[in-house]
């Protein structure tokens, strides 16, 4: 999603050249294919896990590589979910188990900020006692979803905060809905 940021950044310098010294609105719609997805999730989900379990024990769960291998799309009634493929090792125990995970985005705002958070909604893992969601295991994963950026430009410098408005899943692509602000930065004080 930081390189995503960038690429809006530097799209927004170029635009704030063009600008009036007043503020300005833009939404910015972006698709995310899978392959693309599965390159920025590989920067934020950790590649291990460690579980406390009884009497100071732990036993520690690595991550691997996720694949998306497609979105379960949105709609009234459904938020829609990304629909990955990992292997999950756990040395302790000589497991390798491969999972289907189904994430999804959480927005929503918080003290004025958008507040996006990528969450492991199910994660089933077949054992031969049966199935277990190991889901809650796995963190929240913050993504950033409201920044802002100081920018210069023929016409001054520029505050440009982006914030992520939306997220939707379609049926072969991430659909994130960004609004931009720009406006002349406050005067620092010297």
């Amino acid at each position: 999603m930081r390189s995503t940021q960038r690429a809006v950044a530097l799209t927004l310098a170029m635009l704030a050249s063009l600008i009036p010294a007043t503020a300005a609105r833009a939404d910015v719609d972006l698709s995310i294919h899978p392959d693309t997805l599965a390159d920025l999730l590989a920067t934020m989900i950790p590649p291990k896990i460690e579980l406390s379990l009884l009497a100071g024990r732990k036993l520690t769960l690595e991550i691997g590589e996720l694949q998306i291998v497609g979105f379960e799309p949105t709609s009234e009634t459904n938020p829609g979910r990304i629909l990955g493929k990992l292997n999950v090792h756990v040395p302790d125990l000589g497991l390798d188990l491969p999972v289907a995970p189904r994430l999804s985005l959480s927005v929503s705002e918080q003290n004025g900020l958008t507040v996006c958070n990528l969450l492991f909604d199910e994660v089933m893992v077949g054992m031969p006692m049966g199935e277990f969601d190991i889901s809650p295991f796995f963190p929240t994963i913050p993504v950033p979803a409201d920044v802002v950026n100081l920018i210069e430009s023929q016409r001054g410098v520029h505050e440009v905060r982006t914030r992520l408005a939306e997220a939707t899943m379609g049926a072969r692509a991430l659909r994130l809905r960004f609004t931009l602000d720009v406006a002349p930065a406050p005067q620092q004080a010297p």
